[in-house]
């Protein structure tokens, strides 16, 4: 068959053989890193995802230390409330994480969050123990602040004798 063919013909049957191969080829390509560039979209939003998440857990977090701050300066009970709401949101997060583990297949993440939701669970209870220690056993009596002594004999420095808070003395 090669043996009738003109040269004409052969070339022109080479030529269509290359351009051919070369469209497979750039079709393979195109498909390869339409594929990559997918897979990289979805890990980099699941990544994003994760990120968001993690920040939420870690402001809440720090909000609920700032209401039980909050409690232990000022002994208000309305600072109970915000904590819970606070502690509520950030059960709420972690859940939420460890869904996305779940979803992810991601069995490290999955572990962070559970122990992470067992840490908030220990820290409400411990809340909720502090709370009751202080308004049970508070001399100031709930909403007010007790004064504060300032008895550090390592640098000279005394309660006044009437109780009251006064001039601190200068150290030798």
């Amino acid at each position: 068959m090669w043996q009738r063919l003109s040269l004409k013909g052969k070339l022109l049957g080479g030529i269509g053989l290359i351009v051919f191969l070369m469209g497979v080829v750039v079709a393979a390509f195109y498909y390869c890193t339409s594929t990559a560039v997918r897979r990289y979209q979805g890990l980099l939003s699941n990544e994003i995802v994760i990120e968001k998440t993690a920040k939420d857990i870690e402001s809440h977090l720090l909000q609920c230390r700032r209401q039980e701050k909050d409690f232990l300066l000022t002994r208000d009970q309305d600072r109970v409330p915000k904590f819970e709401g606070e502690l509520a949101e950030l059960n709420k997060e972690i859940a939420t994480l460890g869904q996305l583990a779940g979803k992810l297949n991601n069995g490290e993440l999955s572990e962070i969050a559970g122990h992470m939701s067992s840490l908030a669970q220990a820290y409400g209870n411990a809340f909720k123990e502090l709370v009751a220690q202080h308004v049970e056993g508070d001399p100031a009596g709930p909403g007010r602040v007790p004064r504060r002594r300032h008895h550090r004999p390592e640098l000279g420095v005394a309660d006044p004798p009437d109780g009251g808070v006064g001039p601190l003395e200068a150290l030798p």
